[in-house]
């Protein structure tokens, strides 16, 4: 099955390649074993090599592992992912009506309103204004 493409691969195929790659599979068979580049294999395992050897050097080392990539600069997501499901099932299970500002107010106070509504245009859901309407009498 092929991977997702993506900028990253997961720390369980690294040690997947790693692990092959210790008992002597070549670079070219775990590179078509799992839909990958044989370069990719390579820099996986030169990369291991290079953070082991540095480990175990008198030098001070980083705190991520062998599997698993440096934190990504940049800033960080004011809404995270588990909120962004919180507001999901909030819209689509619970209150479809309710406004934007009060979300911001019951769910979210630190977001402000447009980084709401972006992560509902990343999801792919509008919202539509609530129409006042008359109350139907007989």
């Amino acid at each position: 099955m092929p991977r997702q493409r993506g900028p990253e691969l997961s720390p369980q195929l690294r040690s997947i390649i790693l692990e092959l790659r210790s008992l002597r599979y070549s670079y070219a068979f775990i590179a078509k074993r799992h839909f990958l580049p044989r370069s990719t294999v390579i820099n996986v395992v030169k990369r291991a090599k290079i953070a082991t050897e540095r480990a175990t050097s008198s030098s001070p080392s980083s705190d991520h592992t062998v599997t698993t990539s440096k934190p990504r600069s940049g800033r960080p997501r004011v809404i995270n992912e588990e909120q962004r499901d919180e507001l999901y099932d909030v819209i689509a299970h619970q209150k479809s009506g309710i406004s934007y500002a009060e979300l911001q107010a019951q769910y979210m106070p630190t977001a402000c309103i447009r980084s709401i509504q972006r992560v509902f245009q990343a999801m792919r859901i509008r919202k539509w204004r609530k129409l006042q309407r008359p109350l139907l009498t007989q």
